[in-house]
């Protein structure tokens, strides 16, 4: 069993990942992760040079790397995987994360209309998205490149939408439809957190389990707050981690604080777990 997480990174939001290798080298950082939120356009930098430059880095300093599709691309909605620019954005999204020798790339699922019931509206736009996911998977496949699906915060009643994998039933029921080894889950602490819990999705979802994104929050807004600043049980958190024997990769996604001391404090609660207290 490992005392401490061995593999710790963090996610670079809209700046140049190349600045940040040295920095997680001193720090002992062993993961990457780069985020396309902005917009599409941020796909377009990353052209063959660059790419050389990135991996000349990442070989250099030990580092691996990941990928994370933006939000906006929601993959519920795309439905096909023929010509169109979300499309097109995917699968050159997946082929980067090939040429970058990426350990996985992350995707939210999105979102969908749930008037007028609710968990029929829901089934529904499941099923769509799982005929989708097939032919995503495939291109993963051929490509070698393992797909993460992320678990998101539930959104208001108010709203028009609600969101796909806001459940452990939503997860459940894509992994039955499309099997593969190259599907993998991204537990999200901050999320879950503000769902069905960080431990109930841990356990529920733990055979599919390929990455954890940490950060903390009050339960109710997904803030990504530094590790114990909010709700989430860290203690019991990593109670349960050492316990399911995960030796997988974390990586931070708290805000407005340096990676490598949300690190140190993650690191704290799995040493209190393991070491006797006198």
């Amino acid at each position: 069993m490992s005392i401490f997480p061995r593999k710790i990174g963090f996610t670079v939001y809209n700046e140049e990942p190349e600045k940040y290798f040295d920095y997680a080298y001193e720090h002992k950082l062993k993961h990457i992760e780069i985020n396309l939120e902005k917009d599409y356009s941020e796909l377009a930098r990353f052209d063959k040079r660059r790419v050389r430059k990135i991996n000349k880095l990442a070989k250099e300093k030990n580092i691996k790397l990941s990928i994370h599709l933006p939000f906006s691309l929601d993959e519920a909605n795309v439905f096909t995987f023929k010509k169109n620019p979300k499309s097109i954005h995917l699968r050159e999204s997946i082929l980067l994360a090939k040429n970058l020798k990426a350990t996985h790339i992350i995707a939210h699922i999105g979102k969908f209309e749930w008037y007028p019931v609710e968990h029929l509206s829901r089934r529904k736009a499941l099923s769509k998205f799982t005929k989708f996911l097939s032919t995503i998977i495939d291109f993963c496949e051929v490509n070698n490149v393992v797909l993460c699906l992320e678990n998101l915060s539930p959104v208001s009643s108010a709203n028009d939408y609600y969101l796909l994998g806001d459940s452990i039933n939503d997860f459940k029921f894509i992994f039955s439809q499309v099997q593969s080894k190259h599907l993998k889950f991204c537990l999200d602490t901050g999320h879950a957190n503000c769902g069905e819990g960080v431990i109930k999705i841990l356990h529920g979802l733990y055979d599919k389990l390929h990455c954890i994104h940490f950060h903390d929050n009050d339960g109710k807004n997904d803030e990504h707050k530094q590790v114990a600043s909010g709700t989430v049980p860290w203690l019991t958190f990593a109670k349960n981690i050492l316990e399911l024997n995960y030796n997988g990769l974390f990586i931070s996604e708290c805000r407005n604080v340096q990676p490598h001391k949300s690190a140190e404090l993650l690191r704290k609660y799995f040493q209190e777990v393991t070491v006797p207290r006198h």
